[in-house]
């Protein structure tokens, strides 16, 4: 049987959608105003074409690590290591891009 959820379970979805959506108006203002006037709608629609498309990926993949393990703890670590590694690849290549644009 399914357990009932604990009491403060609505109000923490309620605080993290409020929290995510204040982040997330802020990051696509931010994009736009580094996009520059001239072709905001070109780079724009190409961040978020490639957003998207690294989300999906993201998503098959964690689900593909998660799956591998039968109760799920060390899914999960994989889940986690790779995620920690993208993380530094993404770290580095920002890096990399801000070196060489300026």
């Amino acid at each position: 049987m399914c357990e009932p959820r604990p009491n403060g379970f609505a109000a923490n979805r309620c605080l993290y959608g409020l929290l995510f959506a204040i982040v997330s108006s802020l990051h696509s203002w931010l994009i736009v105003g580094i996009a520059g006037a001239e072709d905001v709608a070109e780079r724009g629609g190409f961040y978020y074409a490639a957003n998207a498309a690294g989300r999906l990926c993201g998503t098959l993949g964690s689900g593909l690590l998660y799956g591998l393990e039968a109760d799920g703890r060390l899914g999960l670590i994989g889940c986690l290591a790779v995620a920690a590694g993208a993380t530094a690849a993404a770290a580095g290549f920002s890096a990399w891009v801000c070196r060489t644009v300026r």
